[in-house]
C-alpha cells in the first residue's frame, strides 16, 4: 500500500527529466516505469484508505453513494448563489454535528 502523501519534504521532476521534450516516444514500460517510479511516490493518494484531507474521496460505501448523487444532479455547491439549496443543506448538517458534539 502506498504512502498517503509524498515521501520527499521537496521534490525536483526537474532533476528526473530531461531539459527538453523527447523528440520521439520511448517504450511504454519504461514510461510506467518512470510513473511508479517518480511520479507516484510524489503524489497525494486522495483514494488512499488512511487519506482524509481536503476533498473527500469515495472510500465508503455511503461516499460513493453520495458522490453518484451529485455527480447526478451536478451542482457545484461552491456558494448560495450557485447552488442555494446545497449550501442551506450544508449549514443544516453542520448544526447536527455541533449538536452531536455538544458544540455551542
Amino acid at each position: 500500500l502506498a504512502t498517503v502523501i509524498s515521501i520527499f519534504e521537496t521534490i525536483s521532476l526537474f532533476f528526473y527529466f530531461a531539459d527538453e521534450a523527447p523528440q520521439k516516444g520511448e517504450d511504454f514500460k519504461r514510461m510506467l516505469e518512470d510513473v511508479e517510479g517518480k511520479i507516484m511516490p510524489n503524489m497525494v493518494h486522495w483514494n488512499h484508505p488512511r487519506f482524509f484531507a481536503y476533498f473527500p474521496s469515495g472510500n465508503s460505501y455511503p461516499s460513493i453513494l453520495g458522490e453518484m448523487l451529485s455527480s447526478a444532479i451536478g451542482s457545484i455547491g461552491f456558494s448560495w448563489a450557485s447552488s442555494p439549496a446545497a449550501t442551506e443543506l450544508e449549514g443544516i448538517v453542520m448544526d447536527w454535528y455541533a449538536k452531536a458534539l455538544d458544540l455551542p
